[in-house]
């Protein structure tokens, strides 16, 4: 006759118990996926390269200033370290235009970092506020 192994029966009876402590938080949403709340955008505008007239950046983001009076904010795919930091950056696409959901490339340095969403804004103060809504709601 078979005898239950104890260690293993306790092990088998605990092993749900120990899975769901070991279930991790869902993630946090993304600042591109806040920004897509804060503003009801889809994130998919677009901007040729000939009307950026400026730009500014943080990790997550950069502000884009736009001829028409037009501003624009880019958000990012994954975490661009040395956009922070820097003085210029190169747009790169095919077409002279950047779009959000396209996936268009900046060129950082020696870097290059993804696009993933592009906001339009009819002026700087309507893109830095939602830029803040956006921050004050990654704090949480």
């Amino acid at each position: 006759m078979l005898r239950p192994n104890k260690p293993l029966s306790l092990t088998i009876l605990l092993l749900p118990a120990l899975l769901a402590g070991c279930a991790s938080k869902p993630p946090k949403p993304s600042f591109d996926d806040r920004m897509r709340t804060v503003t009801q955008q889809d994130g998919k505008a677009c901007v040729r390269q000939s009307d950026i007239r400026g730009f500014g950046s943080s990790r997550d983001s950069i502000t884009i200033e736009g001829r028409r009076k037009k501003y624009y904010v880019a958000t990012l795919l994954y975490d661009c370290p040395n956009l922070g930091t820097a003085f210029t950056i190169g747009f790169a696409d095919r077409f002279n235009e950047i779009c959000g959901g396209r996936g268009n490339l900046i060129a950082v340095g020696d870097s290059t970092c993804r696009i993933k969403g592009l906001y339009e804004f009819d002026d700087r103060t309507a893109a830095f506020l939602a830029i803040e809504a956006v921050e004050k709601l990654m704090e949480r």
